[in-house]
């Protein structure tokens, strides 16, 4: 098996929707861990950056950033969040995905992509005061 072939399986097991989703109603996360070959930061940047206006435009997309170490640049995060079940399949399975996870394929690192899946349990939070959050007063982050 070649390295696109493991990161294509790897990545797979997000295709079937989890046990305890609402395909409906449930917005999910998801966290995406990946560890970059040293050398490829330039050429894994510029296969990213034709996945971030398709994406960001998916209609079931609520949250989409990528976040690269300050010690290390071959470190990379994904946090995605998604409507429901079916809006993150139909991400995972539009072609601006498919290209982007065969381009990158060779520039990752044995054991990567690594990735979390999340129920949101913040979606009762209270409106954003007109000040912002007091960090102080816990009281406005939680209903």
């Amino acid at each position: 098996m070649n390295l696109l072939q493991m990161s294509l399986l790897l990545f797979s097991f997000l295709i079937v929707p989890a046990a305890s989703a609402d395909i409906q109603n449930d917005e999910i996360s998801l966290i995406t861990y990946l560890k970059i070959k040293p050398g490829t930061e330039t050429s894994f940047k510029a296969a990213l950056n034709k996945i971030i206006k398709p994406s960001l435009a998916e209609p079931g997309n609520i949250a989409w950033f990528v976040q690269e170490s300050v010690k290390d640049p071959t470190m990379i995060v994904f946090f995605t969040r998604w409507k429901n079940e079916g809006a993150l399949q139909t991400h995972l399975k539009s072609k601006p995905l498919v290209e982007y996870i065969a381009e990158t394929a060779p520039f990752l690192e044995l054991g990567y992509p690594q990735l979390v899946r999340f129920n949101p349990i913040d979606q009762a939070r209270k409106e954003v005061p007109s000040g912002g959050y007091n960090p102080d007063n816990c009281d406005q982050c939680w209903p």
